[in-house]
């Protein structure tokens, strides 16, 4: 990411001679400006779906390879350019009266192409890798839902995921 530095000498000009500059103290305030002109940006397609009927059991797989029910996010940002990707493991989604909770353990997938089968897993909570060509990058979200503590109702969250410049 490129600081921008401008640094300005101001000088008298005699008429007929050179520059001529003062001598003795004086100060000099420099102000740096970061211009970050191409944030990445990201846009969600499709939300993570958690449906109870698909298994019966106590925690529910959403595989970000090959599941339905992933949730699909597209990371926009400079054609070709290296990023870092780092997001949180762990979530416990709480219903909103209080009466019971999900616990998430998120597990990602991403590709620059929109194939989600040939997409590589991420599931350290962080990863560098390339923007495509066209400056996209496609993210898969899923991974393992505990349900053994949720009771009816609505629970709502967030995944937070930060992407940076190299």
């Amino acid at each position: 990411m490129p600081l921008i530095f401008l640094i300005i000498l101001l000088c008298n000009n005699v008429a007929g001679q050179s520059s001529v500059c003062s001598t003795g103290s004086a100060s000099l305030n420099i102000t740096a400006t970061v211009l970050n002109i191409f944030p990445v940006q990201l846009t969600t397609l499709h939300n993570m779906y958690i449906d109870r009927d698909i298994n019966n059991d106590r925690e529910i797989y959403i595989s970000p390879l090959t599941g339905i029910n992933a949730g699909l996010m597209r990371a926009d940002g400079i054609p070709d350019a290296q990023v870092r990707m780092t997001y949180l493991i762990n979530e416990v989604l709480r219903e909103e009266s209080g009466n019971g909770k999900i616990s998430i353990r998120y597990e990602m997938s991403g590709n620059d192409e929109w194939v989600q089968e040939a997409s590589e897993i991420i599931d350290t909570g962080e990863a560098v890798f390339n923007l495509g060509d066209d400056g996209s990058y496609y993210l898969w979200i899923g991974g393992f839902v505990n349900i053994a503590d949720a009771r009816p109702g609505k629970y709502n969250g967030r995944f937070t995921i930060e992407i940076e410049y190299l």
